[in-house]
């Protein structure tokens, strides 16, 4: 056990180095760049793989494309790999084992013979740019690396034939602009990590997940419409992101997610709802507001679609600004039930009434809500209070 904890730290390190290291060996098309090869190898599939050497001291490469014609191509001289695509996680040449870092930019562009499942190997930190872009034969699911912490734009996009739930692995900083536009993962759910702090504009359009999604609250960019068009979600919308640049929740980004069922929860930080953000979310059954200030919203047309009798619960001292229509952002009386409450948002232990009486007891006719990961042991004695709570994302 401790020597591959050994192995893989030494991977991780080499993997960093080759980041780091700036090769000039790059060919450039207007704006993209892409690694040139430097060597190919032909497989027992008879697929050929491309590899540009990153760092010859650290001996590690990229998985690029051939570059042929004009500048990134196929051609037949350098035919398109077909079937099923296994990529590996050292190559050797000249006597030399390199270790594979990287996916580069149109690598496996327009590759749309490949089928099957794809596995990222585990000692890829970095996809770039447009590295599967329309690679539309794939027909089973994606894994990706466990030490992967960029996913460029473009990466997937239309790769519309991927199956199964999608798991973003927790070392993951990056998801660029749609990244994943046009994926498909036929009724999979997708699980984001704590870590994650860029999700980028369109970077899952019009995929069809499944079940809840949680955006985490390590997100402080959360890009325009990044969510659009993703009707299949049937569960709850939990956002933890409680720093959002400018505590704005921009455009269009969960426009159209008509399939939402349950619980639509907003965080305290939230300062502004840009246009079009919930337009036609139209099955949720509760919305959870939990700031401490009415955010503007950007238009009048803000919520249209969604049903407007479901509870709105929003902080108890506001609430007369709430329902008079007369807030900045002047379309929360779209809402016709707003309910008072006491948000408790910090994670921890409310044990007994000395607890509660620190966080300032609420009257009687407030409800408490207790944010996950927060437990209630003792007794609340008030009998006029009720005791909401988000643990395992219910509502009891």
């Amino acid at each position: 056990m401790r020597t591959n904890t050994l192995q893989w730290k030494r991977t991780l390190r080499i993997a960093l180095l080759c980041l780091a290291f700036t090769s000039s060996s790059l060919i450039s098309m207007g704006q993209l760049r892409f690694d040139s090869y430097d060597f190919s190898v032909t497989y027992p599939s008879g697929n050929t793989l491309y590899f540009h050497i990153l760092d010859a001291n650290n001996h590690c490469v990229s998985i690029t494309c051939p570059g042929a014609n004009d500048g990134y191509n196929y051609d037949t001289n350098h035919p398109k790999p077909t079937g099923e695509l296994i990529l590996p996680e050292t190559v050797t040449h000249n006597g030399i084992t390199y270790t594979v870092t990287k996916i580069s930019t149109y690598a496996f562009h327009t590759c749309s013979g490949l089928t099957g499942s794809l596995v990222i190997p585990n000692t890829v930190t970095e996809i770039d740019e447009a590295a599967f872009s329309a690679c539309t034969g794939f027909n089973g699911t994606l894994t990706l690396s466990d030490n992967l912490t960029t996913i460029g734009k473009n990466a997937f996009n239309t790769c519309s034939g991927f199956t199964g739930s999608l798991v973003i692995p927790n070392s993951v900083t990056k998801i660029g602009n749609s990244a994943f536009q046009y994926c498909s993962f036929n009724n999979g759910t997708l699980s984001l990590p704590e870590g994650v702090t860029y999700i980028g504009t369109n970077a899952f359009d019009r995929c069809d997940f499944t079940g809840s999604l949680i955006i985490p609250s390590t997100v402080t960019t959360l890009g325009t419409y990044a969510f659009l068009d993703c009707s299949s979600f049937d569960g709850d919308l939990i956002l933890k992101c409680n720093n959002l640049a400018k505590g704005i929740i921009l455009a269009g980004i969960f426009k159209n997610c008509s399939g939402f069922t349950g619980d639509l929860v907003l965080p305290k930080g939230i300062l502004k709802i840009n246009q079009d953000a919930f337009l036609n979310c139209s099955g949720f059954s509760a919305m959870y507001v939990c700031t401490n200030s009415i955010p503007n919203l950007a238009s009048n047309e803000m919520f249209t679609g969604m049903n407007r009798n479901i509870p709105v619960y929003v902080n108890f001292d506001m609430i007369a600004n709430y329902t008079s229509g007369n807030t900045t952002g002047n379309s929360w009386h779209y809402f016709n039930n707003f309910v008072g409450c006491s948000f408790f948002l910090e994670e921890g232990n409310w044990s007994d009434d000395a607890n509660w009486t620190s966080q300032t007891v609420p009257p009687t006719d407030r409800r408490v809500i207790i944010a996950a990961n927060c437990t209630v042991d003792g007794e609340y004695t008030n009998p006029n209070t009720t005791l909401l709570k988000f643990n395992d994302l219910t509502i009891a």
